[in-house]
């Protein structure tokens, strides 16, 4: 009878502890679909801001090849303008630009880097608590996390 008792109690708290496990990885994915979520938004947002910016430095760049040709007419040949000067100058400009973009490129590939990493941690974390839930049988779902957190320290 004792054994009975014991085995219908040991039943009870897995019950539970799946009960919380399950809660738990719900949570998890949630989380994970949320964390997703934010970042489609903030690349949508990123996008539609570059595309702004984009806009107006072309705004800004048709406005300056037109204010040239309005001064190169007034001028004429009073003022020599060195067109192959003015090439170099742009080139200079442009490498310039070019080697931020690569900067640029290169902390989005180490952003996306981490932002992987984390997502895998994420899954992780709920594959090792789904695993162990009998490790965490009797804590608060809190009482869980510092655990957790204590562990990755």
């Amino acid at each position: 009878m004792d054994l009975e008792g014991q085995l219908t109690r040991l039943r009870d708290e897995l019950r539970a502890s799946e009960e919380r496990n399950s809660w738990y990885e719900e949570g998890q994915v949630r989380h994970q679909k949320r964390l997703e979520a934010d970042i489609r938004i903030r690349r949508e947002f990123d996008a539609k801001r570059l595309v702004l910016d984009m806009g107006k430095k072309n705004d800004q760049i048709l406005l300056l090849v037109r204010t040239c040709e309005v001064l190169r007419d007034k001028v004429q040949d009073d003022l020599p303008v060195d067109e192959d000067e003015l090439k170099q100058i742009m080139r200079i400009e442009e490498n310039g630009l070019r080697g931020q973009n690569q900067e640029l490129l290169q902390q989005v590939e180490t952003l996306e880097e981490d932002r992987n990493l984390l997502l895998k941690r994420l899954r992780d974390n709920a594959a090792v608590i789904g695993q162990d839930s009998v490790r965490f049988l009797g804590l608060s779902s809190s009482k869980m996390l510092q655990v957790i957190e204590y562990d990755y320290r």
